[in-house]
């Protein structure tokens, strides 16, 4: 195993950012290319089998590359975190299947639903052999990864769409890229910084399943959350009002990415901080980094309200150059939502993880019924409005327990509740 010099904070920070930004900017371009050569309708069907694949996954993930870097005493061996994301992800092939089949409005909605669920699983085992990547403070091989996955998959999906017609063909060459940098990137690059050899102790998995439930249970929540508006808007809006809202609420998924991405490469310096009673760096990273989310949604705000039009018509149409107002909100709603993943990662740092769930809980009911108001007396632009409010609720919720709590005890093992 490679025992390369880990990276400094800045350097494992830019990397990510590096990472994250060709990889969102790629998946972007995608929804362009897709809004320009697909029916309205085909972008609503990626749409809700994006929503079904991330929820399924973000519970059956159980968030073990959290885990795994807040493990900094080696509580499970790495092969038991691999045997573990290998079963879960295999079940999780099965929920998707059988939620494709409820949510798909016909079935060309249902391949779509399996074709991106496929594309989905690869990225969740990529996504444990990137918390590998943290723990050795080398993140330009999770930028390198998101780099392979990013402009090759878009420039073939947008070839193979341009040349068919067909979305379903187009993501099925998505799958070839994605599995491609799973087996001859990852696999080994992983292999260089831990033993990743599967290791399926059942007695081992079990106990790492019970321990990780509550972050399992509280992903799915935050997925729900996350995902619900866009849910909401097709079930009761319709397939074309879910392609529109799909096309500009992008502009989210790629914020909620990049803030959570900037906040995995911080999460193993915090728990390490907090468990070791450094409550002054602790917090001291936390805040800094919320200031720095801050200063980007602020600039998101600006610049849709300057130039959203311009934006929607050059990126997804004229079709799109009335839909302003929904930008503008959605972009108001990402600006308290790059703040959510910085104070969710000090909860998770603190090992607060059954409190966390409950947080969750409570906020996806609010979510939920929110929008679904917001949906039956307002449209998009209610779903929109009902999903700022919400957002800005779990801002100040976080920043209350996350700041009230007591330095830990001298048991690095005792979690705060």
């Amino acid at each position: 195993m490679s025992a390369a010099k880990p990276e400094g904070l800045k350097r494992s920070l830019s990397w990510s950012a590096i990472g994250y930004g060709v990889y969102m900017l790629s998946q972007i371009a995608m929804i362009m290319i897709m809004t320009r050569l697909a029916p309205l309708e085909d972008v609503a069907r990626y749409g809700v089998a994006l929503s079904v694949a991330t929820i399924v996954l973000t519970f059956t993930n159980l968030n073990l590359r959290m885990g795994n870097v807040t493990d900094t005493t080696s509580i499970h061996r790495s092969g038991v975190y691999v045997a573990t994301r290998i079963l879960s992800t295999s079940l999780a092939m099965v929920g998707i299947a059988i939620l494709s089949w409820i949510f798909g409005s016909d079935l060309r909605g249902v391949e779509v639903g399996l074709i991106v669920g496929v594309m989905k699983c690869a990225e969740a085992l990529c996504d444990l052999f990137y918390s590998n990547y943290q723990k050795a403070g080398r993140m330009v091989l999770m930028a390198r990864s998101l780099m392979l996955r990013g402009p090759i998959a878009i420039t073939l999906f947008g070839v193979v769409l341009y040349a068919t017609g067909d979305i379903r063909i187009a993501l099925v060459s998505q799958i070839v890229v994605w599995w491609s940098v799973l087996l001859l990137h990852e696999l080994p690059q992983a292999a260089r910084l831990a033993d990743i050899r599967p290791e399926f102790d059942l007695g081992q998995i079990r106990k790492l399943v019970v321990e990780s439930l509550p972050l399992g249970f509280a992903g799915f929540l935050a997925a729900v959350t996350i995902n619900s508006p866009r849910l909401i808007v097709a079930q009761i809006l319709g397939l074309s009002e879910a392609g529109i809202y799909t096309s500009v609420s992008y502009i989210l998924q790629a914020g909620t990415a990049f803030s959570s991405s900037v906040n995995r490469t911080i999460a193993h310096r915090l728990a390490k901080s907090f468990q070791s009673g450094n409550t002054a760096a602790f917090y001291g990273l936390i805040f800094k980094t919320a200031k720095v989310m801050g200063a980007v949604g602020i600039v998101a705000i600006l610049l849709s309200l300057l130039g959203g039009q311009t934006f929607l018509t050059l990126a997804f149409g004229p079709e799109f150059s009335d839909q302003k107002t929904l930008f503008v909100l959605l972009c108001v709603a990402l600006a308290g939502r790059l703040l959510i993943p910085v104070l969710q990662t000090g909860l998770m740092a603190q090992r607060r993880f059954m409190l966390f769930a409950r947080f969750r809980f409570a906020i996806m009911i609010l979510m939920v019924a929110a929008c679904s108001a917001g949906a039956y007396l307002g449209g998009m632009i209610g779903v929109s409005v009902a999903l700022m409010i919400v957002i800005f609720v779990q801002v100040v919720v976080l920043y209350v327990l996350v700041k009230g709590q007591r330095p830990p005890l001298p048991d690095p093992g005792t979690e705060g509740q």
